[in-house]
């Protein structure tokens, strides 16, 4: 059963072209960070589980990744938001940074700036026990990005360890130069980004599909924008505003939770069973990109489990109906994710092989060579155009009659 929440929010964005996947992810990573380092699987002393997440957008400009990213933060930034209530009513003056319940991460994504921001924002839960009151200190960050590939122009090895600390919430230590070291304790990280798949192939670079960052990542890789027209989200009726009220009201209850989850004893069953079922029989089968990504499958499919249930009910218990909108998730996404990393490889010719490929189609009466060679002489000679019309008929993608060729 899909979320209460989840209806609201698709309601609130019905004139927002953004691919679906990213509007279902967007608000599901509002909960993730909503909840912060104060909800987990397990034993809180040994190693227990988080539900903060990494989400990555990739696709081409222009298809909505910032109209998906704006909102959810504007979550975040909210009035209701501000940890004094005193706050609450005011508007903020010119230049102030008033504390919030949830902090965000600076926008351009710097190593030393999100140092520094976790230190500032190291909170203390107080909770009530048998026993009395108790505090509880954490350091979490939401980050959203719209580009991701900021994160490593510098420091990106220091980036990268630091992002497969945070997203298993360890503790970090961090080195200033020509000062003593920094120990930041019970670090947690949520992460939304953008990024194109262009920026992906320059992140590769960085190393990210060998360092283990990628398994910790869910890539929603789409292509277009659901639909294409003139005025984007510039009218909100009364339902969609009563449904971002009854959201932003959701988002606010979330920050006051604490404790352990786990799954009830079908919920677990269900999710041992598929698993073991359908997911594992992947990871020795998979490509290398997708085999870290199945790898750690399961915690995803914890951790979705956590934001589905928390998106339609406060309480500590997983149910099958979390774990199956879990899974509708990751199936949702996985085969574009696949077909998304195939084309992020070495191939220099592999975006020049797709607008060919979109230039033939546009032809159904089909097209000679000579055409095509007119319409891209400027990025290839005539010889690497016949190797990349050799390689389109060898895929399947193009159909040779002749002196022409023909789209599928």
């Amino acid at each position: 059963m899909t979320p209460p929440t989840l209806e609201r929010w698709r309601n609130y964005m019905r004139e927002c072209p953004s691919p679906d996947t990213w509007i279902d992810l967007g608000w599901y990573f509002a909960v993730s960070a909503a909840l912060q380092r104060r909800v987990w699987y397990g034993d809180f002393k040994h190693n227990p589980t988080f539900v903060n997440v990494y989400f990555v957008f990739v696709g081409p400009a222009g298809c909505g990744k910032g109209l998906v990213l704006g909102p959810v933060s504007d979550f975040f930034t909210n009035p209701s938001m501000r940890k004094n209530q005193g706050d609450r009513t005011r508007d903020a003056r010119p230049g102030e940074k008033l504390p919030m319940k949830v902090a965000l991460g600076p926008s351009d994504g710097s190593y030393q700036a999100i140092m520094d921001m976790l230190v500032e924002n190291t909170q203390t839960y107080r909770y009530e026990t048998p026993e009395g009151s108790k505090s509880y200190i954490h350091a979490s960050l939401a980050i959203i990005l719209d580009e991701m590939n900021s994160l490593f122009k510098r420091n990106s090895n220091e980036v990268a360890n630091f992002l497969l600390k945070t997203y298993d919430c360890k503790d970090h230590e961090y080195v200033v130069r020509h000062s003593k070291s920094n120990y930041i304790q019970r670090t947690c990280i949520s992460l939304l980004a953008g990024c194109t798949n262009t920026m992906l192939k320059d992140a590769a670079r960085y190393g990210i599909f060998e360092d283990g960052f990628v398994s910790r990542c869910l890539f929603a890789f789409e292509f277009a924008p659901k639909f294409v027209k003139f005025d984007i989200n510039s009218h909100y009726d009364d339902t969609q505003k009563a449904d971002h009220a009854a959201l932003q009201e959701h988002i606010n209850k979330l920050t006051g939770l604490y404790g352990q989850i786990e799954f009830s004893p079908a919920a677990h069953e269900y999710m041992r069973s598929m698993f073991e079922t359908y997911d594992a029989p992947k990871i020795a089968a998979a490509r290398s990109k997708m085999q870290t990504y199945y790898a750690r499958k399961a915690i995803l499919l914890k951790k979705l489990a956590a934001l589905a249930h928390f998106a339609r009910s406060f309480t500590m218990t997983i149910e099958i109906e979390d774990c199956v909108e879990a899974r509708r998730i990751a199936d949702m996404i996985e085969p574009k994710m696949i077909a998304g990393f195939n084309s992020v490889g070495r191939n220099e010719y592999s975006l020049i092989m797709k607008d060919i490929k979109k230039f033939v189609s546009n032809h159904p009466q089909g097209v000679g060579g000579d055409k095509i060679l007119i319409e891209f002489h400027a990025e290839v000679n005539h010889m690497e155009l016949l190797e990349l019309l050799a390689s389109l008929v060898m895929m399947g993608e193009v159909v040779q009659r002749n002196e022409k060729y023909y789209g599928k």
